[in-house]
């Protein structure tokens, strides 16, 4: 790396406090050009759009009801048997499709549940075995001495 790039770096930075100035830029320095190096030359930093005219081509604010009308116009594309509702706009079909699409989430986290509920009862297995292993391990006469001390209470 060369030792011109730090130099410059550390002149720039000179009013800022750092504790080990110089180790901490060479190591940056180092790291960005290893990333370089991994990108196979390419630039880290995708070009700034400076201009108002560039940076705001794409970035259009769509507001809540555009983004649910664009959700609906993919789900509706998405179902074979509802053809004949792309072409009306009546607001009741549009109600059913979207309880149609409420249903499917409804079953899709029921399904998640079911997963997570299986999953969690394995672990609380897991954690029973565990327990069971270590408590052996770590007090053997444990379960001898409480039945010792039961029949000397009774």
């Amino acid at each position: 790396m060369p030792k011109v790039i730090t130099e410059r770096i550390l002149k720039y930075i000179s009013r800022i406090k750092l504790w080990r100035k110089s180790e901490t830029v060479w190591l940056l320095c180092r790291y960005w050009s290893l990333k370089r190096e991994a990108r196979r030359g390419a630039p880290l930093l995708k070009r700034l759009h400076l201009e108002p005219w560039t940076a705001a081509a794409g970035t259009k604010v769509l507001t809540e009801e555009e983004k649910l009308m664009r959700l609906d116009v993919r789900f509706i594309e998405s179902l074979p048997f509802l053809f004949f509702c792309r072409t009306t706009a009546d607001p009741t079909l549009l109600s059913i499709q979207q309880l149609i699409r409420l249903r499917q989430d409804l079953i899709n986290v029921q399904s998640l549940n079911g997963l997570v509920r299986d999953r969690e009862c394995r672990k609380h297995r897991q954690n029973e075995i565990v327990y069971e292993v270590l408590s052996q391990a770590l007090f053997p006469s444990h379960a001898h001495l409480r039945t010792a001390f039961e029949k000397i209470t009774v």
